[in-house]
């Protein structure tokens, strides 16, 4: 089978992704699954640091990982149309799984039971551990 190259085509991330700017692949078709791993590779790269969101490139102090993408698609009458994909269930039918098109955004983001638990392990159970670890340094002293 031949597939016929295409132009150099783009999509952008957003949301717990960060905002960024990939090429499509020319000789193979990209979807949601490959898109988030591609844009997640290539922040990792920069030694990304504390940012709000989950386990992803940008963020990797909390364990609970974002499970909703929206994909920001442009109609040909110039609306945008979002198209809700849970990776979730995506990983378990092929059929879930959306094709990335030129000029798509695409957002990752928590749903609400995930974010209340990113907040939670960030903010309550770091500030517990800080405070044993603090107290363990006092009483060495």
């Amino acid at each position: 089978m031949f597939i016929e190259a295409r132009d150099t085509e783009i999509f952008y991330t957003g949301g717990l992704l960060g905002g960024g700017q990939y090429t499509l692949p020319q000789n193979y078709d990209l979807d949601v699954l490959g898109a988030v791993a591609i844009a997640q590779a290539g922040r990792g790269a920069g030694g990304a640091t504390r940012a709000t969101g989950g386990i992803t490139a940008l963020n990797n102090d909390v364990t609970i990982s974002a499970s909703q993408a929206v994909i920001l698609r442009k109609m040909p009458n110039g609306s945008q149309v979002p198209i809700k994909v849970d990776l979730y269930r995506a990983l378990r039918h092929p059929n879930e799984r959306v094709l990335m098109q030129p000029g798509d955004y695409l957002l990752l983001q928590y749903t609400p039971w995930e974010a209340c638990g990113a907040f939670f392990e960030r903010h309550l159970l770091e500030g517990a551990l800080f405070g044993v670890a603090a107290a363990q340094v006092q009483g060495n002293r």
